[in-house]
């Protein structure tokens, strides 16, 4: 599932997301008209059916293009996941750097359940899809943030501690400059499972069960430690 919002917490309002999907973008130089290949295109086709407005939608596919573009990284192969599983080197040094990068973070990643099928989920996505997913995760933390600050009246803490509570955070997981522990950010290449996860779970059950948790990351953990995810 490429456009994921946990549902069960609450649907965000069209007129709450917008503005930040549009707030949230790059903005793009002038530039002729972008021609899509054929999974950019099922790709604009996944957003127009989800909450996002058409022109949203195709605004956050061009900046991903071209965001991929300028980085030099819109060319990266899709089958990258399994090149990383095998430590394989290409040739190509824009390539194997990332190849390399990633591969020597695996250690750390493993010790957080990552297994080879993960990476091979999120790294045989092409750049675009790997952005739109990250953007995407970005809207949503950041309206419903604003959310519980503007609409409940809570504080910035209140409302970080709830967001934290109701979505999982991706990033470094030895970065522990904003949250330690088992709260600390999950690696990106679980989303996919983690995603399969949360689909098939009661809401009610599970709202109940992560009240015991300092975080959904905390709860995730757990449940990857016991087998369950």
């Amino acid at each position: 599932v490429l456009i994921f919002f946990l549902v069960f917490f609450g649907t965000i309002s069209l007129i709450l997301l917008i503005p930040f999907a549009i707030w949230g973008l790059i903005i793009l130089s002038k530039q002729d008209k972008i021609s899509y290949t054929e999974t950019e295109s099922r790709l604009l086709e996944e957003m127009k059916s989800s909450v996002l407005y058409n022109q949203v939608a195709k605004d956050i596919l061009d900046s991903a293009i071209q965001k991929s573009k300028e980085e030099g990284t819109y060319q990266l192969p899709t089958t990258l996941g399994d090149m990383i599983v095998a430590n394989q080197r290409t040739g190509s040094p824009e390539i194997d750097v990332i190849i390399e990068s990633v591969y020597l973070k695996l250690p750390t990643k493993r010790k957080d359940g990552v297994n080879n099928q993960d990476i091979k989920n999120w790294w045989n996505l092409t750049d675009v899809e790997r952005k739109i997913i990250e953007h995407q995760d970005q809207i949503t933390i950041i309206a419903n943030m604003m959310s519980e600050i503007e609409n409940k009246g809570r504080t910035e803490e209140e409302a970080g501690r709830i967001i934290h509570q109701n979505f999982p955070f991706y990033g470094d997981p030895t970065d522990t400059s904003i949250l330690k522990g088992p709260d600390r950010p999950l690696p990106i290449e679980l989303k996919s499972r983690i995603n399969q996860y949360f689909s098939n779970l009661n809401i009610d059950l599970l709202r109940a069960e992560l009240s015991n948790y300092s975080s959904l990351n905390a709860f995730i953990r757990k449940e990857i430690k016991a087998g369950n995810l």
